[in-house]
């Protein structure tokens, strides 16, 4: 696809959000989205300081790709009670970043796994500023720190936009989109 081909559908989709949709306040919202236009949302939301976030947030899955396949995984069976991810959680936050986990829960166990830290900085996807959700830190298993990493954006006072991602041999894929809201 040509650049120009790519720039003209990224406008048709940004006025289509803009225009039809209104303003995303909710994970209905989100999940009302084609990953064009979450990709669009992403871009053109703010970025939020580190400073934004303390406690818990609830999290969901909008969308994906399957690694590998190529293909899209469905939604509609990612968000169940079964899925064991139910959001982030973020302290010590600063303007210089903070740290938090994610919220895993299965059945009554509940933990906050794979730690990280946060720092604003240029989007792996492009020359927009975005949050980034950094694992590369000791806690964490070495498999794991270098392979996954999250970026975030802020759409409204409580709900964000997020991208997960995977470095394979030396390159960044988007792997996911994803959202939180605070509790």
């Amino acid at each position: 696809m040509s650049a120009d081909v790519m720039t003209s559908r990224v406008t048709e989709t940004r006025a289509s959000v803009g225009e039809s949709r209104g303003p995303l306040r909710t994970f209905d919202d989100l999940l009302g989205l084609t990953p064009e236009e979450l990709e669009v949302a992403y871009r053109d939301a703010a970025t939020p300081a580190p400073t934004a976030f303390d406690g818990e947030y609830d999290g969901i899955l909008l969308g994906g790709r399957i690694v590998g396949l190529g293909g899209a995984f469905p939604v509609k069976f990612v968000n169940r009670p079964i899925l064991p991810w139910k959001g982030k959680v973020f302290s010590d936050s600063s303007a210089g970043g903070g740290s938090g986990g994610n919220r895993i829960v299965v059945g009554p166990l509940r933990r906050h796994l794979l730690p990280f830290r946060t720092q604003v900085g240029p989007s792996r996807f492009g020359e927009i500023p975005a949050l980034h959700v950094d694992y590369d830190i000791p806690a964490n298993p070495s498999w794991f720190r270098k392979l996954m990493f999250d970026e975030l954006k802020q759409l409204d006072d409580d709900l964000f936009l997020g991208i997960g991602g995977i470095r394979i041999a030396g390159k960044d894929r988007f792997l996911f989109s994803w959202a939180l809201r605070a509790v």
